[in-house]
């Protein structure tokens, strides 16, 4: 009985630590706990953890779904937005550009939206998308699954990603809103700053940030305090994997996506959890994987000030936010958000010392976690509308210029 009491202690504690070591890697793209880990503590508990979880048929059933979506083979994005005529353009190897054309006809503000990277596709915004698409022309930069880019075509490197922001941006020749959710915060900042920094006639005319890691130092959540532990070879060993022959990408370190599809079935109950069940597989890049646990997460270096953006010339800039005067920014929190500390999105108003006060606006919605910001009632209700009439207030300044139009800080 004293050996097998022993042994059930020691099947606790190698679960917990799996538990912890993937619910933070999880969290460094937005979901809190991989199948795997979850797997190993179902089997290593057994009658222990039903015992311990007393929603345990809901997590089985979620865990089963998310499996089985995680299981399926890479498809195609399915956007839902009905009325929209869907163009989609390759604008680099790892990135689309979706536009949803609306029949409503021209002549209303363009918005440029950069998805999340976060192991599921862009149709995972896709009640963002409608509800954006109600007043305005909606472009997408959507992430294309790394295990479907040949290995030839080289890594994704957040240089490389800001340098396709820049890109995107540049085609609008100063005539779009920029937005950007959750992961792809920090480049964007660090995008505009360099192109205000060169003068460039071509920045948007406005940028808002929702529930985005801009200063992941205030108010460190589990993903601070993990990659505070330890380093990225960490990382490397625990969270990437080979994308198998038969793939186009065969042989590219990747993190798969499946790992953070499944495990959003162990996650709190969350009155947004439909939010992926559209949503399909998109595994990320591993040297973006990387370096983005190690410049924006460990080093903080968009805030530090001390990003040093390398272009495809050799050429290298610092992006400090300092240089943004000509941009409107706005930035949206969720008041329960689990994944983005308090304050963390905010801290972009700051950094952009130069910018004056009436160029800058923000918005915390009470009631919303990290989804229900971009999805469900607290979206549509709250967020949107907010969202909705700070880029019209921009888009009307730039058709009066000297119009002085103070923005209404909520």
């Amino acid at each position: 009985m004293a050996r097998a009491a022993v042994a059930v202690q020691q099947a606790h504690r190698r679960a917990a630590v799996a538990a912890t070591a993937a619910r933070a890697l999880g969290q460094i793209f937005a979901l809190p706990l991989s199948v795997a880990a979850f797997t190993q503590g179902m089997l290593s508990q057994n009658i222990f953890l039903r015992a311990a979880m007393p929603d345990m048929a809901r997590t089985m059933g979620r865990a089963a779904k998310f499996a089985q979506i995680s299981s399926s083979s890479w498809r195609q994005p399915k956007y839902d937005v009905p009325g929209a005529q869907i163009e989609t353009a390759s604008v680099s190897p790892f990135f689309d550009l979706v536009h949803f054309k609306s029949a409503v006809g021209t002549g209303r503000p363009k918005v440029l939206l950069f998805a999340p990277m976060s192991g599921h596709d862009a149709t995972v915004l896709n009640d963002t998308i409608r509800g954006l698409s109600a007043a305005h022309d909606v472009y997408v930069c959507a992430p294309v699954c790394a295990s479907q880019v040949p290995a030839d075509k080289g890594p994704l490197t957040l240089d490389a990603y800001i340098d396709t922001m820049q890109d995107l941006i540049r085609r609008f020749k100063g005539d779009v809103h920029t937005v950007a959710v959750s992961q792809p915060g920090p480049l964007l900042l660090a995008s505009i700053s360099l192109m205000e920094a060169a003068g460039d006639p071509c920045v948007p005319k406005s940028a808002s940030f929702i529930g985005c890691p801009i200063d992941p130092r205030i108010n460190p959540t589990k993903v601070e305090r993990l990659t505070a532990q330890h380093g990225t070879d960490w990382f490397r060993r625990q969270a990437l994997a080979p994308v198998p022959a038969g793939e186009p990408g065969a042989g590219r370190m990747v993190y798969p996506g499946m790992m953070q599809m499944s495990a959003f079935a162990c996650m709190p109950a969350n009155a947004n959890e439909d939010i992926y069940d559209a949503a399909g597989i998109a595994d990320l890049d591993g040297t973006y994987f990387l370096q983005t646990i190690d410049r924006i997460f460990m080093k903080a270096e968009i805030p530090s000030r001390a990003f040093v953006h390398t272009d495809a010339n050799g050429h290298k800039t610092i992006a400090d936010p300092a240089a943004i005067t000509r941009v409107a920014l706005m930035s949206v929190e969720g008041a329960q958000d689990e994944i983005v500390g308090r304050g963390q999105t905010h801290a972009v108003l700051d950094l952009a010392s130069s910018l004056s006060a009436g160029m800058k606006t923000s918005h915390r919605q009470d009631g919303a976690g990290h989804y229900g910001i971009v999805h469900g009632p607290q979206w549509q209700q709250g967020v949107l509308p907010v969202l909705s009439h700070f880029i019209d207030t921009m888009e009307n300044r730039h058709k009066k210029p000297g119009a002085n139009q103070r923005l209404v800080v909520s």
